[in-house]
């Protein structure tokens, strides 16, 4: 498979990523996903909070309202550090690999990984990162776009497939090809059936508190007359994780 870090780091990508941004009203992750992040996070104010692969700043707003008593995020983009850092100039925002991150360890009560992982050669190894630097009984907030959203919606090749044969791949891991940059319709992301992530949570010492699988439903895709051929259709999956410090016994 691909390594895209190079892509993201990219001033090019890393513009036409934003402007998307800017342009796109994205009413699924904005009035959906955003609202449930924020409910599931809770109180976290007087926590040191990290935001890893922050983007331009996309949720950063949000996490500065909640009064957390230090914010941080990187992201591996210079660009779009730059304008979080431009937008949100009270967050440390720095430039910075998910897989090394340049942080000491057990330094951070919270870590939010905002549709992140799906973007990674190895997010095994990533979730190792997040785990190391996070607090013992720490929490962790993951957020991924669901892999049956992939298979039947933003995956180019589905578009071509009946729905049989795309079940049949859910339980592959492959590297896919997502139309939603413009200028980049050979922008490669990676599908993964949900067992990947679990596998990857628990290899790295987290205990999985909480899952949410969030369909498309009818008014949210109201929004979009596109969207409602896709009502019922998982569209993101959010994981409440916990860093234990030791395994319990099986």
């Amino acid at each position: 498979m691909l390594d895209t870090r190079n892509l993201y780091r990219s001033e090019e990508f890393s513009r036409a990523w934003h402007e998307r941004q800017l342009s796109y009203r994205d009413f699924l992750r904005k009035d959906l996903m955003n609202q449930i992040v924020e409910e599931e996070m809770g109180d976290i104010s007087d926590l040191a909070i990290l935001d890893a692969g922050c983007g331009d700043g996309f949720f950063l707003g949000d996490l500065l309202e909640k009064k957390p008593s230090f914010l941080t995020a990187f992201d591996i983009s210079p660009y779009l550090v730059r304008i979080a850092n431009d937008r949100f100039p009270l967050t440390a925002c720095a430039v910075g690999d998910i897989t090394v991150m340049p942080y000491r360890s057990e330094i951070f009560d919270v870590v939010l990984c905002y549709n992140v992982l799906m973007a990674l050669l190895d997010a095994p190894r990533a979730m190792q990162e997040i785990s190391r630097v996070a607090k013992p009984n720490g929490t962790i907030h993951i957020v991924i776009v669901h892999p049956l959203y992939n298979l039947f919606a933003n995956d180019r090749l589905a578009q071509t497939e009946s729905t049989m044969e795309r079940l049949r791949r859910y339980v592959r891991e492959e590297a896919i090809h997502v139309t939603t940059i413009p200028g980049f319709e050979n922008f490669v992301a990676y599908r993964r059936p949900l067992a990947y992530y679990l596998n990857a949570f628990s290899g790295a010492g987290l205990f999985l508190s909480k899952t949410i699988e969030i369909p498309i439903d009818e008014a949210v895709a109201e929004t979009n007359q596109e969207g409602m051929e896709r009502i019922g259709i998982p569209l993101f999956t959010y994981f409440r994780l916990r860093k234990i410090e030791q395994m319990l016994p099986t």
